[in-house]
């Protein structure tokens, strides 16, 4: 069982759907984000994306500790697993809408951008089924100068895209995410 240190550890089992089961041993002061971490380092699944129940009930306020939500020694969680991925699409197309020509034209015209927008830029070419490009002027060559870019990254379906091209693509945006974080940008 993994455990995080602290008193009065307690054992709790957390089943997933699939009937896969977990044991974490935790502190009964640990919050529901320090259960959450815990089964994201274990089992892979974004925090974000986890909604755990206990009691039929889903567990809410991820400052929560065990004890507030009354979860004991022995006592059994249930794990669903959220698609977060529908929520970043709606995120995606409301800023394409925002989107404009002249706004290419303005990113295209940057000397050197940001390391975020080659990131961004980068992603886009991996979800259209193209190559990442490491150099700026070759992704504005290859992409930005296509006078239907703009159209082609409306025009993306969800079913369309190849699953690798967007675990690939999401790689590259959770260093966008990073290096705004490691500016001070999002705190």
């Amino acid at each position: 069982a993994e455990a995080l240190p602290g008193k009065a550890e307690i054992c709790i089992e957390v089943k997933q759907i699939s009937g896969k089961a977990v044991q974490l041993r935790v502190p009964q002061t640990a919050s529901l984000k320090d259960v959450k971490s815990l089964l994201g380092g274990q089992l892979g699944i974004d925090p974000l994306g986890q909604c755990l129940l206990f009691d039929t009930k889903a567990l809410e306020g991820d400052a929560a500790t065990l004890q507030e939500l009354k979860v004991v020694d022995g006592s059994e969680l249930q794990l669903l697993v959220q698609d977060t991925s529908l929520k970043d699409l709606e995120k995606a197309n409301f800023g394409l809408e925002l989107l404009g020509p002249s706004d290419i034209r303005e990113i295209r015209s940057m000397v050197k951008p940001p390391e975020t927008v080659l990131c961004v830029c980068n992603a886009v070419r991996v979800l259209l089924g193209q190559a990442e490009e490491k150099v700026w002027k070759d992704c504005c060559k290859n992409s930005l100068d296509d006078t239907h870019f703009l159209s082609r990254l409306m025009g993306l379906n969800l079913g369309d895209l190849n699953p690798g091209n967007v675990n690939q693509a999401e790689k590259l945006l959770e260093k966008v995410d990073e290096v705004w974080l490691d500016k001070g940008n999002l705190r």
